[in-house]
């Protein structure tokens, strides 16, 4: 983790304005997984593997290299090991002092143990668990496990490995885990292949070092978190890596969490935690939520869909995430580089601490308190469409509550978003986009349906609004209005008018159609940058008339607009150009920004906030 930790230091340090760009593939690149051929050899025949036959309470057992005890069978040397039958009561354990690698082929297995893991990996350098081609194998323990052996450290999973261990084959394996966690590894988990359910009383699968799928088809219900990696003491090392197959993941707890870094680079991934989103009336103090049992934070249970210590990388798959708590949360630096997700949460879709970046991928977060949050925002490119109850998007501090779990955010104007190429739609109840810093946007397109009150705005910022490309249309309500504050490459209207539903039209002096736009509730105002919008050049602006044709996200493509009302008549001369009613002068700002600025004057040097490095983090 030398890398990560570099960027979050100077992230941290100098508020990301390092000279030196990190490769994405670099990242990426030290974080491998390594398939050796062990993992991905699921060929065995009857030839060369020794079996053990399963016969209710009774083994039967032919070869030199295992021992049958009254608990079950312990394997004591490398080999191929064919287990088929019914064992009602017993374990089979692995403990090769040689430190050997043995290969375990579940053949129709069925194994119950009252009172420790059916599967124990005691000792060993490596061992593969093969699922036959076309088995059906089941797992399950009791409530209670103890160890007569009191230099044995007593197993907490249904299937229990102190070494690597790698699950592969294309048959199916049931467990039910009524004791702790279901598959639990000290060193590396692999899951190659095959079909696993799995129910546990706690966790669903740890990996210490590494949990790692490539190709498998997972079905989780846990009572604690459903996928875990463990290591936090190593900076390498416990990481979770997702390649592929499909998973999917029913946690009252985190559906994924990582001790360092989580990576996905495909596969198809269905997570419901903590029962799903629920939208909350007070989300800075959760008093209502479940997790909150007690004022001690040891006590909190995190309910979050995927989470990360250090770093979160996504290049692709696709992704269904509805969590009670955030849906993908990491501690550090989140980077989204392809991949289709739907996201529901009782709080953020998304959320990272220490900065954002975008650059390919469509997310879609359908419900939402905040959409998306971190201390810096990278749009680079990709597609988002946004539901939140409060703010879009949202550049903001973190700070610790001591009376609630829940973070809390203050002003700090070192917080950044920047857009660069992404296309962005938004509907949010409160701030469309919030920053307690900047604002930098110099090409890709923003559309923002923001609040209906006035206690929020559709764009909020505290230091500057720097525009110089793209298309941004910003709607909702009058009262806390800002508009952006250097303005190039094109212009910048605001519109005040009577609180409207209806289609917003303007059309230049020969006819030509600007924008004809249907809200998504109830506005009092638009923001418009756009190219189209030429210095002295005279605009009309039409309310309450008919739209019909092709529109996305409330923006027509191709509309014809019929009987609406002329509003206003304009020209174009500085930047913004201000339109509002004579009736509603008194009401009013006489600049967007007086409610920050009531001296109209643009920020000074000392209240700019850091600009972005030539050469950042992409």
């Amino acid at each position: 983790m030398k890398i990560i930790c570099s960027i979050l230091c100077c992230l941290l340090l100098c508020g990301c304005s390092s000279s030196k760009k990190t490769s994405t593939e670099e990242i990426a690149s030290d974080f491998a997984v390594t398939w050796d051929a062990y993992d991905l050899d699921s060929d065995w025949s009857d030839e060369t593997a020794e079996t053990i036959r399963l016969q209710g309470n009774t083994i039967q057992y032919e070869g030199v290299h295992a021992s049958i005890t009254d608990s079950g069978i312990t394997i004591k040397q490398a080999g191929t090991y064919r287990i088929h039958g019914t064992l009602d009561n017993g374990s089979i354990i692995i403990d090769d002092p040689k430190n050997a690698h043995i290969k375990i082929v579940l053949d129709d297995a069925h194994i119950t143990c009252d009172d420790h893991a059916p599967i124990y990996i005691k000792q060993a350098d490596k061992v593969v668990l093969t699922l036959a081609d076309g088995t059906d194998n089941t797992l399950e323990d009791g409530t209670v496990y103890h160890s007569e052996d009191t230099t044995d450290t007593t197993p907490s999973a249904t299937i229990y490995s102190e070494d690597d261990l790698t699950i592969n084959g294309n048959g199916s394996l049931r467990i039910t885990a009524n004791y702790n966690n279901a598959i639990q590894s000290k060193d590396d988990l692999k899951i190659v292949s095959g079909t696993l359910q799995i129910t546990a009383a706690n966790d669903g699968l740890v990996g210490r070092d590494l949990l790692a799928v490539k190709d498998a088809s997972i079905t989780l219900n846990s009572t604690g978190d459903a996928m875990k990696s463990t290591n936090e003491e190593q900076s390498q090392k416990g990481n979770i890596v997702m390649e592929g197959g499909t998973i999917t993941i029913r946690s009252q707890a985190d559906g994924i969490q990582a001790a360092n870094g989580l990576y996905v680079y495909g596969g198809t991934i269905q997570i419901t935690s903590g029962g799903g989103s629920v939208p909350h009336s007070d989300p800075l103090t959760f008093k209502d939520a479940p997790w909150e049992t007690s004022a001690n934070t040891e006590d909190t249970i995190s309910t979050k869909g995927m989470k990360s210590e250090n770093f979160t990388q996504i290049t692709g798959g696709t992704l269904y995430l509805d969590s009670l708590d955030d849906a993908i949360h990491t501690n550090g630096i989140l980077m989204i580089q392809g991949g289709s997700f739907q996201i529901k949460s009782g709080d953020d879709g998304i959320h990272a601490d220490t900065s954002f970046t975008i650059s390919q991928g469509t997310i879609v977060i359908e419900e939402s308190y905040e959409g998306i949050e971190s201390s810096i925002l990278y749009l680079d490119g990709g597609d988002i469409h946004i539901t939140a109850s409060d703010d879009g998007l949202n550049a903001a501090g973190k700070t610790e509550d001591s009376d609630n779990k829940k973070e809390s955010f203050t002003e700090d104007t070192s917080k950044q978003i920047f857009i660069n190429g992404t296309y962005v739609y938004i509907d949010a109840g409160g701030d469309g986009i919030d920053s307690n810093g900047s604002i930098t946007m110099s090409k890709g397109t923003v559309i923002i349906n923001g609040p209906a009150d006035n206690g929020n705005g559709a764009l909020d910022f505290n230091g500057a609004f720097t525009i110089s490309g793209g298309y941004l249309l910003a709607a909702g309500s009058s009262g806390m209005l800002q508009t952006p504050t250097d303005i190039t490459n094109g212009n910048c209207i605001m519109a005040y008018f009577p609180s409207t539903s209806a289609p917003i039209h303007i059309q230049d002096e020969s006819g030509k159609s600007i924008l004809t736009f249907q809200p998504a509730k109830s506005i009092q105002s638009i923001i418009l940058y756009s190219a189209d919008l030429k210095t002295e050049t005279t605009y009309e602006i039409y309310m309450n008339g008919v739209a019909e044709g092709t529109q996305k996200d409330g923006i027509y493509s191709e509309a014809s607009y019929s009987s609406g009302t002329l509003y206003d008549t304009f020209t174009i001369q500085s930047n913004p150009t201000i339109i509002k009613d004579a009736q509603q002068t008194d009401t009013i700002p006489k600049h967007p920004n007086d409610m920050q600025n009531p001296d109209n004057m643009p920020p000074t040097s000392q209240e700019q906030p850091p600009q972005p490095p030539t050469e950042r983090h992409p």
